[in-house]
C-alpha cells in the first residue's frame, strides 16, 4: 500500500466516535420494539460498523483490486447468509412474521 492514503489521528478518532455511536444505537435498539424489523435494523447497523472497520482500520480504502475482489466475494456470501437468516426469522411463528 502506498503512503498516499495516510490518515491522521483526528480522522481515526472520528471513525472511532462513529463506531461508538453506532454501538450505542445497537444497545438502544435492543430496548425498542421494532417488530418485525428489529433483526433487519440490527443487521443493517452491524453491517455499517463492519464496513467502517474494513475501510479505515483494515486500510481497504485505497487498496488494490485483488483485495477488493476477495473482500467483495466474502461480502456477497455474507449477504446471502444474512438474507437467509432474516428470511428464516420472518417465517417463524414465534417471531410474528410479516
Amino acid at each position: 500500500m502506498s503512503g498516499d492514503h495516510e490518515m491522521s489521528i483526528g480522522q481515526y478518532a472520528l471513525i472511532l466516535l462513529g463506531l461508538l455511536i453506532l454501538t450505542g444505537m445497537t444497545v438502544l435498539l435492543a430496548f425498542i420494539p421494532l417488530e418485525p424489523f428489529g433483526l433487519t435494523v440490527a443487521m443493517l447497523v452491524a453491517s455499517i460498523k463492519g464496513a467502517l472497520v474494513l475501510m479505515f482500520f483494515m486500510h481497504m480504502k485505497g487498496g488494490d483490486r485483488m483485495n477488493w475482489m476477495i473482500i467483495g466475494t466474502g461480502m456477497f456470501l455474507l449477504a446471502i447468509l444474512i438474507g437467509l437468516t432474516i428470511a428464516d426469522a420472518f417465517t417463524r411463528e414465534w417471531y410474528g412474521g410479516i
